[in-house]
């Protein structure tokens, strides 16, 4: 059997695998043998650790990105501008909207 492991795709710590690492660690577990337990690489191991032991944080960072303009109900009366009448143009959606919410579609 190769020793070498087959990448998989990206995917999130869960809680769950979040609690394990960090109870696996205050067991005395080394961090290579958490990782090998755990089917995850040393670095996110120790990302976790560290996130925990530094910061206090357990769960998940706050993402980056753009900030979103619309609230939820806002979506929905978008959404309902939209499927009100299915032949008007979106230059007449964003009016509609501008008139209803006071600030333009961006």
């Amino acid at each position: 059997m190769s020793r070498v492991r087959r990448r998989r795709n990206f995917q999130q710590l869960s809680l769950l695998e979040r609690g394990r690492i960090l109870g696996l660690r205050e067991a005395g577990l080394s961090f290579r043998e958490i990782a090998a337990r755990v089917d995850r690489n040393v670095s996110t191991v120790l990302r976790c650790w560290r996130a925990w032991h530094e910061e206090g944080r357990g769960h998940r960072a706050r993402g980056s990105g753009r900030r979103r303009s619309t609230n939820p109900r806002e979506d929905r009366y978008l959404r309902t501008l939209a499927v009100r009448n299915r032949h008007v143009s979106t230059r007449r959606i964003a009016d509609d909207w501008y008139a209803a919410v006071g600030r333009p579609m961006r």
